[in-house]
């Protein structure tokens, strides 16, 4: 916010590709992480890659009010308030989210044989490899309106699956050190 008057100063032609109406709106959206909700896109002009910020602290709120609040009634209603909040275009990637966050919360607490870890990791991220080549965006084009970042929901399942998996594989692979125990 604060360098972006003077960026455009050093190099308007640079700046005029990035450049975005309502710039005032999009940074006070943007400090409250409202910038993505429902089908808003207004991250900050020069900023492009704060859109996820938006989706992100809203995952760790849902999370929050899922895991401390209590008793279930008030953690249902605060979650359906959250979502509410969210919307359909930010709740369409919490389960990728939710898949890497899997990964380290339920991560790998048996010690397995490192060529069976070592495999899973290899043919996980093999997998997100695969996806990412043959399914790059699907079932809809990145930044497609009304979906924005979220048009391709199908394939980031699909890879964040295969990397959650593959993250998963590696810590079971490295809890043996990378020798074997069988």
């Amino acid at each position: 916010v604060l360098l972006w008057p003077l960026g455009r100063d050093l190099d308007p032609g640079f700046y005029d590709h990035y450049s975005r109406h309502g710039a005032g709106w999009r940074h006070l959206l943007s400090l409250f992480f409202l910038n993505e909700v429902w089908f808003w896109d207004a991250c900050p002009p020069g900023n492009e890659v704060f859109w996820s910020l938006g989706y992100e602290a809203l995952y760790y709120l849902l999370f929050g009010l899922f895991w401390y609040v209590r008793p279930t009634r008030r953690r249902v209603l605060l979650l359906l308030c959250g979502g509410l909040v969210a919307g359909p275009k930010v709740l369409l990637l919490l389960p990728v989210w939710l898949a890497g966050a899997s990964s380290r919360l339920w991560r790998c607490e048996v010690v397995m044989d490192r060529r069976i870890a070592a495999a899973g990791a290899g043919l996980s991220l093999a997998g997100a490899v695969a996806v990412s080549a043959w399914l790059p965006s699907w079932p809809g084009a990145v930044g497609a309106v009304p979906w924005g970042y979220s048009a391709a929901a199908a394939s980031d399942l699909a890879a964040g699956l295969c990397w959650a998996a593959g993250l998963w594989f590696f810590e079971g692979w490295a809890r043996t050190g990378g020798r074997g125990n069988g």
